[in-house]
């Protein structure tokens, strides 16, 4: 009996060791301190090949965007709840890429008709890049604006 417990928590204990995302929910979410973005999903498949940012508004074009990335996945990454009358997602993607990181978005400057945000990679240390082709990706949340929201890239 105590072999079978034992063996019971051990199964129950590894069912976690599956998640690979780095899920952060708004109490520890990275904020910079001009601004209130919130990390949401860090991860090393987007499921685009090409560098993307978008701007999501609305429960529809998220959904779609999380079907588009849970389409190979088993189980899929979970769909965050939004507020979409105070609340906007922004999605980017570096496309495929030989970095062995993820990507990370900063707050660089807010004028009175663009929000402006740098892309990087987050490394342990510079000399990561990797045989293996990625398509990282990373999802923020910020309060909803009607200011244009631009991302410069700041990585070869």
């Amino acid at each position: 009996m105590k072999n079978y417990l034992v063996a019971v928590l051990f199964v129950l204990a590894s069912c976690n060791g599956q998640k690979k995302a780095s899920m952060k929910d708004s109490s520890s979410g990275s904020k910079p301190a001009n601004s209130k973005m919130v990390l949401l999903v860090q991860d090393e498949y987007g499921g685009f090949d090409v560098e993307e940012t978008m701007i999501i508004k609305d429960e529809k074009r998220l959904k779609s965007l999380y079907a588009k990335i849970n389409r190979t996945r088993k189980p899929g990454l979970p769909l965050p709840i939004i507020d979409f009358s105070k609340e906007m997602v922004i999605f980017h993607c570096v496309g495929e890429q030989n970095f062995d990181g993820l990507p990370v978005l900063t707050f660089n400057a807010e004028t009175e008709k663009q929000v402006i945000l740098n892309s990087d990679m987050h490394r342990d240390s510079k000399e990561n890049l990797t045989s293996i082709r990625t398509n990282l990706f990373c999802i923020y949340k910020i309060p909803i604006t009607k200011k244009e929201v631009l991302v410069e890239r700041n990585f070869k």
